[in-house]
């Protein structure tokens, strides 16, 4: 599983390569000056939107990989809320907001600490920005960013196309959360010349009606990820539709395309923490994020080859899919 610049990096070492960058700084001020301090590691506060095996194994991999004189405290939603702004301010140097939940509790609070947010789909993060309006005067400034969950959809179209050269319409069922996602697909699809057909799903709605007529009308169908859109029933119905009328169904994420799907393009942990690693030395050097909220820069691809087989479809590797898409990016 490649990036686009190649190299992947673990979890933890998105803070560790902070501290190494912060350590540097500090050894090249002592030549300067005898009057410059001894070095210090940077105090992390990293907040947790709840209990979920991939936040706790985070944790983990953070406690076993950072050196000791790393000030890392990890907190939950409600510890934080339980800081006075003081106290916050006083121990820590910078936040990583992990969630949306996690996210908004650092809205809400008066604690003006450096703050990236991580693993928030892009439409609840600028749903926060307009609820917030202090948040867009700390991007502005910038002391506050994000790196969202959900791929640009460019990329995902380009990935349909690389699966299905002969691509005229793709399509999707969405509900209400995923608007603006849908939203930009179409004006991706638009400017790459591609029909585009979706569905807007109402609770009262027959999804399994929807989604024949949908099926009868597109090439591949683009799952995304919704309040409701996304259950076991409708996720059933979405790959039996594509084993039936052998039309591939492409995933937003890993799980998915384990489940059935024919392929995904996502962001995994490594990926995010390879940008998010390169945000923060980035800030360390200026004192402020050069970079707006945005889709993940690295991204990974799976293919599920027992279903690219029944489907009669020979795919390359992973890492050319990857390679290729990274291109399509950069062309663009």
């Amino acid at each position: 599983m490649k990036t686009i610049n190649g190299l992947k990096v673990f979890l933890p070492l998105l803070l560790a390569l902070w501290v190494l960058a912060a350590t540097t700084q500090a050894n090249a001020g002592r030549a300067q000056t005898a009057a410059t301090g001894p070095a210090t590691s940077p105090k992390i506060a990293l907040i947790l939107s709840g209990e979920e095996p991939l936040y706790r194994s985070a944790l983990q991999a953070l406690s076993n990989s950072l050196s000791p004189s790393t000030q890392i405290t990890s907190y939950s939603v409600n510890s934080w809320q339980r800081l006075s702004a003081d106290q916050a301010v006083a121990d820590h140097d910078f936040a990583i907001a992990v969630g949306a939940l996690a996210t908004e509790t650092l809205l809400q609070t008066p604690v003006h600490l450096p703050l990236l947010s991580l693993l928030v789909p892009s439409s609840s993060f600028k749903d926060l920005v307009q609820r917030y309006p202090q948040a867009r005067a700390r991007i502005a400034a910038g002391q506050f960013t994000a790196i969202y969950m959900d791929q640009p959809a460019l990329r995902q179209l380009n990935l349909a196309r690389l699966i299905a050269p002969q691509l005229d319409s793709v399509g999707t069922m969405y509900d209400s959360a995923s608007t603006p996602l849908v939203e930009s697909m179409h004006a991706a699809a638009a400017q790459m010349q591609l029909k585009f057909q979706s569905h807007l799903l109402q609770k009262d709605d027959n999804p399994l009606a929807a989604l024949r007529q949908l099926y009868r009308d597109i090439d591949v169908f683009i799952a995304v990820p919704g309040k409701y859109i996304f259950n076991r029933p409708i996720a059933k119905w979405m790959l039996y539709l594509s084993f039936r009328k052998k039309k591939p169904l492409l995933g937003f994420s890993a799980d998915y395309v384990r489940a059935g799907a024919l392929a995904a393009v996502f962001s995994s942990p490594e990926d995010v923490a390879e940008q998010a690693s390169e945000w923060l030395q980035s800030y360390t050097r200026q004192q402020r994020f050069t970079s707006t909220p945005d889709h993940p820069a690295y991204f990974s691809v799976l293919v599920n080859r027992e279903v690219a087989e029944l489907l009669n479809l020979e795919l390359p590797t992973e890492a050319l899919l990857e390679m290729e898409l990274g291109q399509r990016e950069r062309e663009f």
